[in-house]
């Protein structure tokens, strides 16, 4: 595998650091291969450790836990917030990886190898929101834990079992394939906030998401992140491994104080 004597550094900042400035190198000499001149420019741009600020001492000295909670979903000097919850993973890419030949492409023009297979949903190959296979509303499309759901006990029962939701509508593996290209582009109608959550199940040396003013978002295997889609964003794997996420969109609902628990613990 590409470099892959970087990923036994230890865990310290000067290693991470040294790990990145490794990354960030061998990212700007592949940029050649970027053949979407609109993705070449976004990711020449932002091809840079994290930006990201987050007023954590400011936020922890406010009395109550809603404000602490208001206050790190309107931040907007962040893209990302880790979510401190352990998943199993490893499990999880075992289950993905044995199912891939069913994965479906995923918003395939202008993208490359961008594929997805839903848990939750639809049906496993409805990956997209619902309107785009017609259906006029949630209601309407049924979603439901898919027979894909059965055949991933592990991250299956996880989510049932240990997230904050009371409704789920699209949960999803989502895979990106060696040279595969998420071109920049954000999930609503030009509002910035967090709404869908993403959890990597692993992080191919090469493989990065980029998102606007902010530079290459920090994943390591396990991270959740609540991410602000609405922030233009992108993706291109340099390596030659396969990327695995999963990407979960719902409702609290009456579970909300859960949710909001589980993201004032994370600062």
């Amino acid at each position: 595998m590409i470099l892959t004597r970087f990923r036994n550094l230890i865990n310290s900042d000067f290693a991470q650091s040294s790990f990145l400035n490794h990354e960030i190198a061998f990212m700007r000499s592949q940029l050649h291969k970027v053949d979407h001149e609109g993705l070449r420019d976004f990711i020449s741009k932002n091809l840079h450790e994290d930006k990201s600020y987050l007023p954590r001492e400011e936020i922890l000295q406010l009395k109550g836990r809603r404000e602490k909670f208001e206050a790190i979903k309107n931040c907007r000097s962040i893209s990302t917030f880790r979510i401190k919850k352990e998943f199993p993973f490893k499990k999880s890419l075992e289950e993905a990886k044995a199912l891939k030949h069913l994965f479906t492409d995923h918003r395939r023009d202008p993208n490359y190898g961008w594929k997805a297979l839903c848990l939750h949903g639809s049906s496993p190959g409805h990956t997209n929101d619902f309107n785009m296979y017609g259906y006029k509303s949630r209601e309407e499309a049924n979603y439901q834990w898919t027979e894909i759901a059965d055949r991933c006990p592990v991250t299956s029962d996880w989510f049932k079992e240990n997230w904050p939701y009371s409704e789920f509508h699209r949960l999803r593996f989502v895979l990106l394939e060696p040279g595969g290209s998420i071109t920049p582009h954000r999930d609503t109608d030009g509002e910035r906030g967090f709404f869908a959550v993403n959890i990597a199940l692993n992080q191919p040396f090469g493989c990065n998401m980029f998102m606007d003013q902010f530079g290459i978002v920090p994943w390591r295997p396990g991270d959740i992140r609540w991410m602000d889609i609405g922030n233009h964003h992108a993706v291109y794997n340099f390596s030659d491994e396969d990327r695995y996420h999963i990407i979960v969109h719902g409702l609290q609902g009456p579970r909300f104080e859960e949710f909001e628990d589980m993201i004032v613990n994370s600062l």
